[in-house]
C-alpha cells in the first residue's frame, strides 16, 4: 500500500512538471493612432514567417492585444483599421517563454497604404521601455505615455 501511494504521488508530480514546461512565446502590445489615442477594434494579423501560420486578433477597447501560445520562430505583425494606413512590423523573433511587446501606431490614410517597420521587438516586462513609431517615421525614441 505504501509503495502504491508513493508511486501515485510520483506520477502526479511528473505530470504536473510536464505541464509546467513552456514551449511557446507571446506577442502583445497596443495600437494607437498618430495622435496617441488608443484604437479599439484594430485587426492584427500575426504571421509566423517560418511556417506561414497566421493568427488574426482584434485590439480591445483600450487598444491592447495579446497573442499567447505562439510557436517559437520569426514573426511579422500587420495592423489595420478603417480609415488608416496598414502598419507592418517585422523582425520579431520569439524564443521559448519570451514575451515580446510590439506597439503599433496607425496613420490616417487608406488601408491599401502600408507603413513597414523592421526591427527586433523588446522583451516584455515592467522595466522595459516601449516605443511607438508615429507618423511613418523610421525611428522615434520617445517613450510611450504611461
Amino acid at each position: 500500500m505504501h509503495r502504491a501511494l508513493i508511486a501515485g504521488i510520483g506520477t502526479l508530480l511528473a505530470g504536473a512538471l510536464s505541464l509546467a514546461q513552456v514551449t511557446t512565446g507571446t506577442i502583445s502590445g497596443s495600437v494607437q493612432d498618430a495622435s496617441g489615442a488608443t484604437m479599439a477594434g484594430a485587426e492584427l494579423t500575426i504571421r509566423n514567417l517560418d511556417t506561414g501560420a497566421t493568427r488574426v486578433i482584434t485590439s480591445d477597447s483600450a487598444g491592447h492585444y495579446a497573442a499567447p501560445d505562439l510557436a517559437v520562430g520569426n514573426y511579422e505583425i500587420q495592423a489595420q483599421h478603417a480609415g488608416f494606413q496598414t502598419a507592418v512590423r517585422s523582425g520579431i523573433t520569439l524564443t521559448v517563454g519570451r514575451k515580446a511587446t510590439v506597439n503599433l501606431s496607425l496613420n490616417v490614410g487608406q488601408i491599401s497604404e502600408k507603413v513597414t517597420v523592421v526591427g527586433e521587438a523588446p522583451f516584455g516586462g515592467d522595466n522595459e521601455r516601449q516605443y511607438f513609431l508615429p507618423r511613418g517615421r523610421k525611428e522615434d525614441r520617445r517613450p510611450a505615455a504611461q
